[in-house]
């Protein structure tokens, strides 16, 4: 595969400083394991180390090198800047984790059985739009559907503009319909829960069995495969990144990415009577007159008003202060009330 084959294109190609000495050098990764990651460029298959420092470094960078094929490794020398990165926090850690990068799209793979989760998949869009990538929710396991029009009536509740496919990936039903995606040198991350067939669908795709998957268990719950983020080439020429199933996902979120994803909310927010309506008793509220009329679920407007609140207890230090003095104020008078009952 050549580099163009690889997914890079002028982007990536405006960065480099000295094309005659760099350009032979760039590899795309397509593992990364613990010391070590693993790319491809005109060199073939390399091994690279990477340190400490360089851990930053995830499945789908482009990457400058240097070495020779007499080394066992060659050595990262550059990291080019990123078209898109999908990352996420983890518990206890102010930084980001990163899951890939340079994607052009990003399958939202969810199963049509009781694994589905509206208030899920709103969470793995804000973590598209902050990736960069155009999501798309490829919808599997079609035969496990109990009421499939009850289905699409949850789904018309959330986006009307997301591209929403149905696929079975063991027969291949519907996957013709992702073709426009899996275009030559276009890079698409798989992401979802644990066993909703995303390694059935690479599996599929790339006509190989290189993923490992695994019989539907009882409960037509799945059963996790994918342990490590890889890259892989399909028959159409495009680029798959599996990733491991993550049941939630917290992602890296602003106020901007939350207000696109719940445009709509936003947009009645301005018609309410109060500048600042709560829109929950108010009188002239038209986000409750729009629950009342149908227009809008009130499972969406607490799904919105959730990711808010978790939004500024990480980034808002105001939120974070009066948090902090309203729970001190709260334990002073459980003691107080202790002290008078003892």
């Amino acid at each position: 595969m050549n580099l163009q084959d690889l997914g890079f294109r002028q982007f990536f190609l405006s960065q480099l400083e000295d094309f005659a000495k760099e350009f032979p050098n760039i590899a795309r990764i397509y593992r990364v394991d613990r010391g070590v990651a693993s790319g491809l460029g005109a060199m073939g298959s390399i091994s690279i180390k990477i340190t400490k420092e360089e851990h930053s470094l995830v499945v789908g960078d482009f990457c400058i090198v240097e070495g020779n094929a007499d080394d066992s490794h060659y050595n990262l020398k550059r990291i080019l800047d990123r078209s898109s990165y999908l990352r996420r926090m983890r518990p206890g850690q102010q930084k980001p984790q990163g899951i890939a990068a340079n994607i052009d799209n990003m399958f939202i793979v969810t199963a049509m059985n009781e694994e589905f989760k509206l208030s899920r998949v709103e969470r793995y869009l804000i973590a598209a739009k902050d990736s960069g990538a155009d999501p798309i929710l490829v919808l599997t396991k079609q035969d496990l559907c109990m009421d499939e029009a009850a289905f699409d009536q949850k789904l018309e509740s959330m986006s009307s503009a997301l591209p929403t496919f149905k696929i079975n990936s063991l027969t291949g039903e519907g996957i013709e319909n992702l073709q426009g995606y899996l275009g030559k040198g276009q890079t698409i991350a798989l992401i979802g829960s644990s066993g909703v067939g995303k390694s059935t669908l690479t599996n599929y795709l790339t006509d190989s069995r290189q993923q490992v998957t695994q019989e539907l268990s009882f409960f037509a719950k799945g059963k996790h495969t994918t342990t490590a983020r890889e890259l892989f080439a399909t028959h159409t020429g495009a680029l798959i990144i599996d990733t491991p199933g993550m049941k939630e996902i917290a992602p890296v979120m602003t106020e901007s990415t939350i207000s696109d994803i719940f445009d709509e909310i936003e947009s009645l927010a301005t018609q309410c009577r109060f500048s600042n309506c709560s829109h929950e008793t108010e009188p002239g509220c038209a986000i409750q007159k729009a629950i009342k009329s149908g227009q809008l679920t009130e499972r969406r407007l607490k799904n919105f008003q959730k990711l808010q609140r978790e939004q500024r207890r990480t980034h808002d230090k105001g939120y974070q202060a009066a948090e902090k003095k309203r729970w001190k104020s709260i334990t002073k008078s459980m003691r107080k009330f202790k002290r008078e009952q003892s």
